[in-house]
């Protein structure tokens, strides 16, 4: 019966999706629900009082088992949910099966001083599962078959004995019960499982979303042309960097292809996006990986390095800017770039100040006859 109501929840179901399913079961459907193992274990220890007024002085065995069994439950229910315990499902199959055997131990000595009316304990632990239980269905179904089992093989037949139609009846009672707590159990695992898929549609969407706002952000964030970031980005990095403690310690350097607009109007504009692709590919795969690099506008771009020896910043510089001399599509003159640099060292220092000084160096270097680095701060 296990194997084929689960066949029904799980067939074809990939392991990892079980696994999740497992997870969504113990984290929002289980252990969120099992601290009421508690009112039942006190519904269970107050049935002393009737073993004490049915079986009177034969009640003693019946309450120091309930007894025990309430005290190790709750001591192993506390731990188990407070260090998280992955058996706990299994503790709670384990507790039931163990008060049922405790309430068939109590319905056989009634019957052992002739009391035939003291055997039906079990109906409210199978009621406890097919109700406030949130064990999964194979776990309910295995409590339910734990407490029923002694009471088929040893208790019915012998009050089938003593009182035959009663005892026919009483049966089919106790039969119907368990058949439908294991249908409300079932239930309960079919609506647990659509809560699990709705779930992970909304997992899905949620994904599916998120990576549609990164692709978003990043077309936002992206020069189409150069594929490296644009002045968007860029806002945005001014904006978070404005917000880090003074001084910034990075080097602004700006870079521009010289003689840029005679190369548009000669050769064309795709020449010119051409030549635009190789400085920007040039730059991406030369700077360094903690450096960022932006389209400024046309063919202007900037280089954020983080600040070090000026030195080291002014060879770095120098290198970039000669790998970008780029051979010309059309097979003219190579083209140049020119570069400024200003490092933002000093606590007064502001990103767009420091972009408008390296900037102004920049315009220095290309009235200087191009094709080279201009750094104030650098007297090499």
């Amino acid at each position: 019966m296990v194997v084929l109501f689960g066949s029904l929840l799980f067939t074809k179901e990939h392991p990892f999706r079980r696994l999740r399913y497992r997870v969504f079961l113990d984290t929002h459907i289980y252990r969120p629900y099992a601290h009421f193992m508690y009112g039942a274990i006190v519904v269970f220890l107050l049935f002393t009082i009737s073993d004490k007024l049915v079986l009177q002085q034969h009640a003693d065995p019946v309450v120091a088992a309930r007894i025990f069994l309430a005290s190790s439950a709750t001591v192993l229910l506390y731990c188990a949910s407070r260090y998280q315990w992955r058996c706990l499902p299994i503790l709670e199959v384990a507790l039931f099966i163990s008060a049922g055997f405790i309430v068939h131990f109590a319905g056989a000595i009634a019957l052992s001083i002739g009391n035939t009316n003291y055997q039906s304990g079990s109906i409210l632990l199978m009621l406890y599962i097919g109700t406030f239980s949130r064990l999964s269905f194979g776990y309910s179904l295995t409590a339910i078959i734990g407490i029923i089992l002694p009471y088929i093989l040893y208790v019915h037949p012998a009050l089938a004995e003593l009182e035959a139609m009663k005892e026919s009846n009483h049966y089919m009672v106790v039969l119907s019960t368990a058949l439908f707590c294991i249908l409300g159990s079932y239930r309960r695992a079919l609506e647990t499982r659509t809560r699990f898929e709705e779930s992970q549609k909304i997992r899905s969407q949620s994904i599916k979303l998120a990576a549609y706002s990164q692709r978003l952000k990043d077309m936002s964030e992206t020069d189409a042309l150069t594929k490296i970031h644009n002045r968007h980005y860029l806002n945005q990095w001014i904006h978070h960097a404005e917000q880090a403690p003074r001084p910034l310690n990075l080097a602004f350097v700006m870079l521009d292809i010289d003689h840029f607009k005679q190369v548009n109007d000669r050769d064309g504009h795709h020449a010119g996006d051409l030549i635009i692709r190789k400085v920007a590919s040039v730059l991406a795969s030369n700077k360094p990986d903690n450096g960022q690099l932006i389209r400024y506008g046309g063919e202007e771009f900037l280089l954020i390095l983080p600040e070090g020896d000026i030195q080291r910043i002014a060879s770095q510089v120098e290198h970039l800017r000669q790998k970008c001399s780029v051979s010309n599509p059309n097979g003219n003159a190579n083209v140049t770039v020119s570069a400024g640099v200003y490092i933002a060292n000093h606590h007064n220092d502001s990103v767009l100040a420091a972009i408008n000084y390296a900037d102004k160096a920049l315009y220095k270097a290309k009235a200087s006859g191009r094709n080279q680095t201009v750094m104030p701060q650098w007297k090499g």
